[in-house]
């Protein structure tokens, strides 16, 4: 017997699913994969795990290869995103291990970073899980160290860590895949677990989170001082760039807009950075033009108004100040 055959009734936790109208994957971010926590599969029924052949489909986005895996609920373990995960080596006695693969569409050149939660099924040996996850020509092995069996507890309790893989795509479509490496001569059924599979163009994204110290009003010409914070949410970095402020009629950053004199030139950030007095922001000085016509403007901050910044989206660089200046003689 592969895994402990208890079912673990979360009855609390699916009823409030159900009474919010809530879904696995609505739980989920976005995700260039489908079901990326295989949370649209199967039916458990009463067991805690089933057996998944390989070649089955039945788990959508995902086809089953190798020996099979073991399609695992909250009966059999702790789970780390959502009601579902997939142990890699299946339950059927042989040598073989088991891998999981899914096709999506890329673009040629382009590099991928993909995200996942990593475990190891406690019940047996060997205590080292590996994991090889390829995509693309590239490819890459992960450990998970169970450190000792676990038996005690009733579904088994596991931790999890976050793993990051890189791969550049060779075509429009690119093919991930996740294989088991766990072998123990008299142990061929505890594999590495894993969950919650992100996969995002490795690219920056920028947006402004913050615009303060806007005057009430300035003379056509005049100067001031201005704090904006831009933070990077994408996956990669930077590099450096530069903030650009305008003055609008309305909070929509559009060609007709007046460009406010200056800049501020900001340093790389680091996926999920954003710029402060720590990293060496400090607030800037910009000048209205001379010939501004008089009247109430927003003032609008873009991050990479040149556009030397290749990002995710190209789309959410500006946000407008939320009170207005107004310009006089």
């Amino acid at each position: 017997m592969k895994k402990i055959f208890t079912l673990n009734v979360t009855v609390g936790f699916l009823a409030l699913l159900f009474f919010l109208g809530i879904t696995g994957e609505q739980i989920h971010a976005a995700n260039l994969l489908v079901n990326g926590s295989f949370e649209d599969g199967p039916s458990l029924g009463v067991s805690p795990f089933i057996m998944l052949p390989s070649g089955s489909t039945a788990i959508v986005g995902w086809t089953v290869g190798d020996n099979g895996i073991d399609y695992a609920g909250l009966g059999t373990w702790n789970i780390s995103d959502g009601l579902h995960n997939v142990d890699l080596d299946g339950s059927t006695g042989s040598t073989d291990n088991g891998s999981i693969s899914q096709t999506f569409a890329t673009i040629t050149g382009q590099q991928y970073v993909v995200n996942f939660d990593l475990s190891g099924n406690p019940a047996s040996y060997p205590l080292i899980k590996q994991v090889e996850v390829s995509a693309g020509a590239d490819s890459q092995v992960f450990s998970y160290d169970i450190v000792s069996l676990n038996l005690n507890s009733n579904p088994l309790t596991i931790s999890y860590t976050s793993e990051t893989f890189l791969f550049t795509a060779t075509g429009d479509s690119s093919t991930l895949t996740f294989r088991s490496l766990t072998y123990q001569t008299g142990y061929t059924s505890y594999g590495p677990i894993i969950d919650n599979v992100v996969v995002n163009e490795y690219l920056p994204d920028l947006i402004i989170t913050r615009i303060s110290n806007i005057p009430n009003h300035k003379k056509s010409g005049g100067k001031f001082t201005i704090k904006d914070v831009v933070k990077n949410q994408g996956t990669a970095e930077t590099g450096q760039f530069t903030n650009g402020y305008y003055l609008s009629i309305d909070e929509v950053k559009s060609d007709d807009d007046i460009e406010i004199e200056g800049n501020r030139n900001i340093p790389s950030l680091d996926p999920g950075k954003s710029s402060s007095k720590n990293n060496g922001i400090k607030p800037v000085k910009v000048k209205i033009p001379s010939n501004t016509s008089l009247g109430t403007y927003y003032v609008i901050v873009c991050a990479d108004n040149t556009n030397v910044i290749a990002e995710s989206d190209e789309t959410n660089n500006c946000l407008a100040s939320k009170k207005t200046i107004t310009v006089h003689k």
